[in-house]
């Protein structure tokens, strides 16, 4: 009885070999996926890359590392960006990476990447904050506006509504860059707090309240190290603020998505520092003008996302 048992084990055993190409090693260590099925079917060694799950779907191995290869370059030209003008990593990474990710995934995997780099910027430019600005015009107003739309994202239509936003941005950097043209003096715009609220309530909404900031503080801080680094200030306060938010809802983030962060640590490592390069490079009136060329690519890009 025990021989026949063996010799039924011995021939379920490579049954299962034929089936399915070869056994499966213990991929689920360090490829968390709790199913041990993937649409349906056992999963081999071949497929093991499939595991990597942040929402873009089941492809072959080789396209999820031509993906993967594609979102390290985005990372690199998104944080090279961050680190030259101050911001822009968010919306280049989401609206580029939207293409192959879904985008709840693509943004738990960006945010601690964004709170590091906003950290190593602040660390940078510490003697330069413009506390002053901070403390008068952004922390209170920002910090309702984000509570406000964090409240309403649940609740308002917001397809059409950022698109409204993108049009409104898209105009304030057509106008600003025409006055820059014209060697016309650039004053701080009138109600800045206002300013600053609407784009608490745009980061609360959609994670992209970033122009209306960026448009108030470039009026209220000349010297371009201290506008990176203030705005790095006010970006690390917003993303630990939508960190918290994800966790309360719960399923944001995964061990999955902390590995994938980690491993885009090196491309973004090295997109700051293309990036801190450029940034010493460029002259004041060319970095004021930078800037608002980049807010206007930006509601290009939110055009472009909330029309897809």
């Amino acid at each position: 009885r025990t021989q026949l048992l063996r010799i039924g084990a011995s021939r379920m055993t490579l049954t299962s070999i034929l089936s399915h190409g070869e056994r499966e090693p213990d991929s689920h260590v360090f490829m968390p996926r709790e199913d041990n099925e993937l649409n349906g079917q056992p999963i081999t060694p071949l497929r093991t890359l499939e595991r990597w799950d942040v929402g873009c779907g089941h492809v072959p191995v080789g396209s999820r590392i031509m993906t993967w290869a594609f979102l390290a370059v985005v990372i690199v030209v998104a944080f090279a960006t961050e680190t030259a003008a101050g911001f822009g990593a968010t919306i280049l990474t989401l609206t580029f990476g939207a293409f192959f990710f879904k985008v709840d995934p693509l943004l738990a995997i960006l945010l601690p990447i964004n709170c590091v780099t906003s950290a190593l910027l602040i660390w940078r430019g510490r003697k330069l904050l413009a506390w002053s600005v901070l403390l008068t015009d952004v922390a209170v107003p920002i910090s309702v506006g984000f509570a406000i739309g964090l409240v309403a994202r649940s609740r308002i239509p917001t397809d059409k509504l950022v698109i409204v936003f993108a049009l409104f941005v898209a105009a304030l950097a057509i106008h600003e860059l025409r006055k820059i043209a014209k060697g016309v003096a650039l004053p701080s715009p009138a109600y800045a707090p206002l300013w600053i609220f609407g784009g608490g309530v745009m980061q609360g909404l959609f994670g992209t309240g970033g122009p209306l900031v960026v448009y108030t503080l470039s009026h209220r801080i000349e010297d371009k190290g201290a506008f990176r680094s203030t705005l790095a200030v006010v970006w690390l306060a917003l993303n630990l603020g939508l960190v918290a938010s994800l966790v309360n809802d719960g399923g944001a983030f995964s061990r999955t998505s902390l590995l994938a962060s980690a491993a885009l640590t090196l491309p973004m490592l090295l997109g700051m520092a293309l990036g801190e390069a450029v940034f010493k490079r460029l002259r004041p009136q060319t970095f004021r003008k930078f800037i608002y060329q980049l807010l206007l690519v930006a509601s290009l890009l939110l055009l472009l996302r909330s029309v897809r």
